[in-house]
């Protein structure tokens, strides 16, 4: 394998090191659809976020603000506040949503027997906001906490993407290129206003396509986008959706339309700080999740915030924190943040730090993007074992912009089976690298990892402990690395001729991205859509 440095991009316009260039992907009267010769080009990627980026954060929120302390909640940290709060959550809920304020102050909190989450936002349009992040904080005091969350934004019961209520309406031909209008064998019960699930499964055939025979398997589902119907045209028999597809829906595996039950709305949790009472138990290694007894076992797979089953929802201004008592420098017991078939969720101006359990198995994730079309802006991931990760086929769309990542265990990856289409857009890494490539682990293994998404205008502040680049793109079919910059700038692409990645991945400006026009392709291609970003 050959490390790449200072790649020349490939347009004329590029000229000397100091000059100003645009990617030969990405000219200036770019369009969707624009490819070069190779067939090569560069996805649209300004629907994510909050009401696809087309509205802010909701400042006033509609509805009453309930204060916690007048459900009883204790700013003291002294006296247990879980009632008091989720009290006041559901109040906001039964009348119709509202904020829950959360005075500054200390919340002790922990979940109630049998239940998921110690505090559980069910409810459309309810908000959980504190004063500020450094004044308002929530201390989650359970230390076995295996599987649970300490804040989880879900509907009470449905909205999982791969279970239909009703019936599928199958799509009449293939879809292969990225596209919002739907052929059908019929519109019949499907209306403007509709969100619906476009799903096409992991068949034995598209396995083979992936070269992946006897090693993926049905149980992957295969690529799933959610989607909301804009026009039904039942002379064509065509759908209108309001935002493209990623990948190729086949007719061979059953491609099809669905409806699934509702997802949880507009509601959030803001201006505030969560840690977790640190486990005093010992058994930490690696493989001690899978042992009862250990510290591992009893924190195993919790969650500091979990976006379930949710849709335009957001985490704006929240950040971990290190609870008065905690022996260690430890702010969550294993992964921190976590969208989950979920779609056009905002993370905004939030820092992730210090898990305690970084072993296998998922544990002490920063970010975990599992669900599509979402945004993490200005966000930071310090020390997880990997900062940001993406995972599984229903996991496209989705940007990373201006966040960082500082010193994790291991890479920020693609982690998991095929999440295709992402966006990293001037992302920052600290002793960090990006990857995304063939991985042979997992129980079903994990295999090609991602396919056409895009790396652009990575800063490298410092290279990780005995690595050389902070890219590592060796995607399934196309790959796109566009500008780096930094004292750590290098890429790594080559691969060998029999790869089942092949061909290489497109890499231009390496080293370059200071002078690359645009600095961010998600806020150019948001402009180009009509809207501002908004900071």
């Amino acid at each position: 394998m050959v490390l790449f440095a200072m790649i020349a991009a490939s347009c004329t316009s590029q000229g000397e090191h100091d000059s100003k260039w645009r990617s030969a992907l990405y000219p200036k009267d770019w369009k969707p659809g624009f490819k070069d010769a190779d067939g090569r080009f560069l996805h649209d990627f300004p629907y994510a976020g909050y009401r696809k980026g087309e509205k802010p954060l909701p400042a006033k929120p509609p509805g009453k603000t309930y204060n916690a302390l007048d459900f009883g909640a204790d700013p003291t940290g002294l006296n247990d506040s879980t009632e008091a709060i989720q009290k006041a959550l559901d109040q906001a809920g039964a009348d119709g949503g509202g904020v829950v304020y959360l005075p500054a102050g200390t919340y002790s909190v922990r979940p109630p027997k049998n239940q998921d989450c110690s505090l559980c936002i069910r409810h459309n349009g309810v908000v959980l906001r504190g004063d500020s992040k450094s004044s308002t904080f929530i201390t989650n005091e359970e230390t076995v906490l295996r599987g649970k969350k300490v804040v989880l934004i879900a509907p009470k019961s449905g909205g999982d993407w791969h279970q239909p209520t009703g019936k599928k309406t199958p799509l009449s031909k293939d879809v292969l290129e990225p596209t919002t209008t739907i052929p059908l064998e019929s519109t019949e019960g499907l209306k403007k206003g509709d969100y619906v699930v476009l799903h096409s499964s992991a068949s034995e055939a598209f396995i083979a396509e992936h070269g992946m025979a006897g090693k993926w398997d049905s149980s992957l589902k295969g690529p799933t986008f959610y989607r909301q119907i804009v026009q039904v045209d039942s002379k064509s028999k065509e759908i209108t959706i309001d935002i493209p597809t990623r990948y190729a829906l086949k007719t061979r595996d059953g491609a099809a339309v669905y409806r699934v039950s509702q997802p949880i709305e507009e509601a959030g949790i803001e201006q505030l700080s969560i840690g977790m009472r640190q486990n005093e138990k010992n058994g930490w290694g690696d493989l001690d999740y899978q042992k009862n007894g250990t510290g591992a076992y009893e924190v195993h797979a919790s969650k500091l915030v979990q976006f379930r089953h949710a849709l335009n929802c957001w985490m704006n201004e929240v950040d971990s924190y290190r609870p008065k008592g905690n022996k260690d420098d430890v702010h969550t017991l294993s992964d921190a943040v976590e969208i989950y078939k979920s779609r056009s969720i905002t993370i905004r101006n939030s820092t992730m730090q210090n898990p305690q359990y970084k072993g296998e198995g998922g544990n002490g994730y920063g970010f975990i993007l599992a669900g599509s079309d979402s945004l993490i802006v200005g966000s930071n991931a310090v020390k997880s074992r990997h900062g940001f990760n993406f995972k599984s086929m229903w996991t496209s769309g989705n940007v990373v912009l201006r966040s960082t990542s500082v010193e994790p265990r291991l890479a920020s990856d693609f982690h998991m089976h095929l999440s295709m289409v992402n966006l990293l857009d001037n992302m920052t890494l600290d002793r960090d690298f990006l990857e995304a490539k063939y991985r042979p682990y997992g129980t079903v293994l994990h295999g090609h990892t991602t396919s056409q998404s895009v790396f652009w205008n990575t800063n490298g502040v410092q290279y990780m402990n005995g690595k050389t680049h902070i890219i590592e793109s060796k995607q399934f079919g196309h790959g796109y690395v566009v500008g780096t910059r930094g004292p750590a700038s290098q890429v790594l692409t080559k691969i060998s001729g029999t790869d089942a990645s092949m061909p290489e991945d497109f890499v231009e400006g390496v080293g370059q991205g200071e002078q690359l026009e645009p600095q961010s392709l998600y806020i150019d291609q948001l402009k180009r859509r009509g809207f501002g970003f908004k900071e």
